[in-house]
Formats: C-alpha cells, structure tokens, sequence
C-alpha cells in the first residue's frame, strides 16, 4: 500500500508528519500546477466545482508516481465534498487506475465508527494505538504550529521593509520542510522560520487591514485562489484568512467539541439560522467577527457553483451594509486569470484607502 492524498494549503506538512511518524510509505502529490487542473478537468464532470477537478488531478499525478491508495475526507449536506470519495474512485476506475479510496468521515453512530476503524485499520496495518494516537497528537501539534506562522508571515508580508523577505523565508520552509522526516523535525524548522519572520525589519505605522472568508480549499490552495493573500500583503495589506487547516480538522474531522467555534456560528444566527452545508455560516460569523474588530474590508472567496457560499454570499450585502464594511466577492473557476484579478484587488485596495483617508480627515 502506497498512500497519497490531495493538496489543499499546508495539509501536505501535516500529512508528511503523521506518515513519516506512523513509517506508512507515501507519495507526494505534486504541488498543484495547470497541468493538475487541465488533468481533472478532462475526466471530470463539466460542472463539478473546481477543488473536485484539481483533486482529481493531485490523484492522477500521484497514480502516475506510484500511489496505489487515496486519504480523503469526507462531508455532508449540500456541499458536493461529500461525495468525492465515491465519484472520484469511479473515474479513477474508469481510466484504469487501480486505487483504493480511503473516505475519512466523522461516524454518526457505533456503527459508522465500527466502519470507519476498519478503513483506518487497512492503513494502520501492525501499528498500536497508542503509536497511531501518538502521532496524531503530533501531526495536529505540526498544523497548528506551520498555521500560526502562516498567520505571522499574513502580518509581516504588510510590513515589510524590504519586499520580498517574507517570500523568501516561506519559500526556505518549504525547501528544508520536504528534505526532513517526522514531526520533531518539522517542528523544529517551523521555530526557526518563525524566528526569521520575527526578525524582519518593519515599516512604521498601522496597514490595511483585510479578512478573507469563504471555502475552506478555496482560501488555503494558493494555485486555486490565485495567491491573494500573498497579493494583498505585497500591496502592504494585512490579511487575515478566517479558517485554518488544524480547526477545520479538529472541527471537521475529530468533532473535538472543545476546538469547535460555535460562537461564531451563533453570531451568524440572525443572518443564517439553518445548515445548508460547507461552511455558509462560519463565512457569515467571521465577517461580522472582522467588521467588529475593525478591519477595513472583506473578501469573500469560493469556487464557482457553490451551494453554501452561494447562499452566504446572498446574505453578506446585508452584513456588509448593517456593519458599515466594504465587502469584495471573488469566485474562482478554471477560466480565471490572475492578471484580471491582481486590477480588481488593487482598485478594492485602493477604495479601502480613500475610505480609511476620509475617516481620518473628519476627525479634524
């Protein structure tokens, strides 16, 4: 058994951590590139949504480097997530690959957790409990730490004196990251790199200040979302991404009631009371969280045909209207161009600064 699983941000750090730690054999996808995109559109349904084409694609390009068995996980409601497993494994059996999908869901009862320790069982082959539960524990401690310097570089990136540093120190991660083995290891860079963020000359003076909302791939794939976050930083934006890999997997995946944020499900009540899937309703309550805390815009980001954040994104005028916040919505497909999107960032960026300038002058 040869494991592989899909790309979405930074879930190839925590993956590598968890595989190399539990020595399960595992290759790489590669990053994700228009090759990855042109493959899965090919064999995808024309209207499948984009991170179900670029997943198809991390699959066929790991099949072609030897993989045999796919980790994914897996959702419910309207949101289409729910379904990749299945309809994915079919195409990959209709073109000839032998894999194995793998679909780890959060069980509903004894007889889903039966099921799902029995998918774990197959990967987890001859590897105690303790040991698997282990490495968890560790791949979870890797997330939260590559995460939070994730969110450090968002701050520095604004700041910079020198444009480009950030870049260069993330960029070093990623080249020392993939050449190590284990989480001790990873842990170990992510200190070092976040002691190198730390010690980057800053200009004075406060920034623009951004929240990014929306799908969760969508915000953390840099290919799918077209390095927005990074864009905005090189304009000397602050941004802040509202979800992050290690809360979606312990909200998602384990359902720790304790890392779940209901608060913010409970903020976005008068605006949305029902689950309609995805994660409509967290895209609501962060952006009423980000108006509170006084950030100068919102950025609304999904992938064209999305149930949820369709719904979500019917909503956010009002949101947007009752707390006074700019709001930009961003839907990406195959067909987008960075370029066209680069103009429109820079004109939003430039509203918020006229605005920002406006407020500042009336207090005189």
């Amino acid at each position: 058994m040869v494991v592989t699983f899909p790309q979405m941000g930074t879930l190839n750090i925590l993956a590598k951590s968890l595989l190399d730690d539990l020595r399960i054999p595992y290759v790489m996808p590669p990053a994700c590139t228009q090759r990855t995109l042109e493959l899965g559109s090919r064999y995808a349904p024309e209207q499948a949504c984009l991170p179900f084409k670029i997943n198809l694609g991390n699959f066929l390009e790991s099949a072609e480097l030897g993989a045999d068995t796919v980790l994914i996980t897996g959702g419910c409601g309207p949101c289409r997530f729910g379904y990749y497993g299945q309809l994915e494994g079919e195409i990959l059996k209709d073109l000839g690959y032998d894999m194995e999908m793998i679909v780890l869901d959060a069980p509903r009862d004894r007889a889903g957790m039966k099921a799902l320790l029995a998918r774990l069982g197959r990967v987890v082959e001859g590897r105690s409990l303790s040991r698997c539960l282990r490495a968890v524990g560790e791949a979870l401690k890797v997330s939260q730490a590559v995460d939070g310097m994730q969110d450090k570089a968002l701050k520095v990136r604004a700041r910079e004196r020198k444009a480009g540093t950030t870049d260069k120190i993330l960029q070093d991660f990623e080249r020392r990251a993939f050449s190590l083995c284990g989480s001790s290891q990873l842990l170990w860079a992510v200190d070092q790199t976040m002691a190198r963020l730390e010690a980057v000359p800053l200009r004075p003076g406060p920034a623009l200040k951004v929240g990014i909302v929306g799908e969760i791939f969508t915000m953390l794939e840099p290919f799918t979302n077209l390095d927005i976050p990074r864009m905005l930083g090189q304009m000397g934006v602050e941004v802040s991404v509202s979800m992050r890999l290690s809360s979606w997997i312990t909200d998602h995946i384990l359902k720790l009631k304790f890392w779940q944020e209901p608060e913010i499900r409970e903020v976005a009540r008068p605006y949305l009371r029902t689950f309609v899937g995805g994660h409509a309703q967290e895209t609501l309550g962060h952006a009423i969280r980000y108006a509170g805390e006084g950030y100068d815009g919102i950025i609304q980001l999904f992938p064209l045909t999305c149930l949820p954040e369709i719904v979500a994104k019917s909503i956010l005028p009002s949101v947007s209207e009752d707390y006074g916040i700019p709001l930009m919505v961003l839907v990406v497909d195959e067909m987008s161009g960075r370029a066209g999107y680069r103009t429109r960032l820079e004109a939003f960026v430039d509203m918020l600064e006229q605005r920002k300038e406006k407020e500042h002058v009336s207090w005189y």
